[in-house]
């Protein structure tokens, strides 16, 4: 009978050349050794790399269903799901690691976010923070939560915390220039956006909140183009395509569809026709 260290060692040598030889192998091994942990994991990772989802998913229950216990499994099956746009079945796995795996737990944060049980996640972020500072997407997350649901005091709390630990980073830059603009602080925003940007240059929801903070400092030409960054890097982006028809109503910028079909021409056809309805939609509003 063929040692399980054998066939590993074959399938990781075909993998360099030929991954569905690699399967092959592994999938025979499997036969002849059904509770082998290590070869059915090999199977699960390697659907995973080639994002064949559910055979992955089928593999690391394989693992679990076989050893329980096996918390390495459970936590890619986990993310597996998380990665899936499937939060509430990543929770549950998350849930049953429990908190002596650091990445799960803040992970199980990232599904409780997107979840929106925001104080589910604030609660899990701030004991991450708490007992080890080094987790710095913890602190981003932690930061922009406590702001955005209004805790405002804690959220600048938590962020000269986080700037005086790391330094003012683009994200901390980003975050400052959220909670001014949860201020009305908009000059204030707009600097620190400004110095967020080479960490975001990628990123349409900073040119969006570019946008918005330089309407509301006056630099309307400024804030046209913003937006207009923002949904170049995202066509579908309806609330900027929104907020760049309120802006360009508002200030008198366009006055008929000729005038938004030009000042759009650089954006493909489904983003035009989109920026042409929701300013038929708002012209009609605005006119009732």
């Amino acid at each position: 009978m063929t040692d399980c260290s054998n066939i590993l060692h074959q399938a990781m040598f075909f993998m360099r050349s030929n991954w569905l030889h690699a399967v092959k192998v592994l999938e025979d091994g499997a036969k002849l050794h059904p509770k082998s942990v290590d070869i059915f994991l090999e199977l699960a990772d390697i659907h995973n790399q080639k994002k064949s989802y559910k055979k992955a998913l089928q593999y690391y229950q394989k693992v679990i269903n076989l050893d329980p216990k096996h918390t390495f499994s459970r936590f890619k099956l986990a993310n597996l799901y998380l990665d899936m746009n499937e939060p509430k079945l990543a929770l549950y796995q998350y849930e049953k690691i429990g908190d002596d795996y650091p990445e799960a737990k803040y992970n199980r944060a990232i599904a409780y976010y997107r979840l929106l049980m925001y104080e589910e996640a604030i609660i899990v972020l701030k004991e991450i923070v708490d007992s080890n500072g080094s987790v710095h997407n913890a602190h981003y997350l932690l930061i922009e939560l406590l702001l955005s649901t209004g805790r405002m005091n804690e959220g600048f709390s938590y962020l000269d915390r986080t700037a005086e630990a790391h330094g003012n980073s683009p994200h901390i830059h980003y975050l400052k220039g959220i909670a001014f603009s949860y201020q009305n602080n908009y000059l204030g925003a707009y600097s620190e956006f400004l110095l967020a940007l080479p960490g975001y240059v990628d990123n349409p929801k900073i040119y969006h909140k570019m946008g918005v903070a330089a309407e509301n400092i006056g630099q309307i030409d400024k804030a046209i183009q913003h937006l207009k960054d923002a949904i170049s890097f995202n066509n579908a982006e309806k609330l900027s395509i929104v907020e760049l028809i309120r802006v360009l109503v508002k200030y008198k910028i366009v006055t008929d569809r000729d005038e938004l079909r030009d000042l759009m021409k650089e954006h493909d056809k489904e983003t035009v026709k989109m920026a042409l309805r929701f300013y038929e939609n708002y012209v009609l509003e605005d006119e009732e």
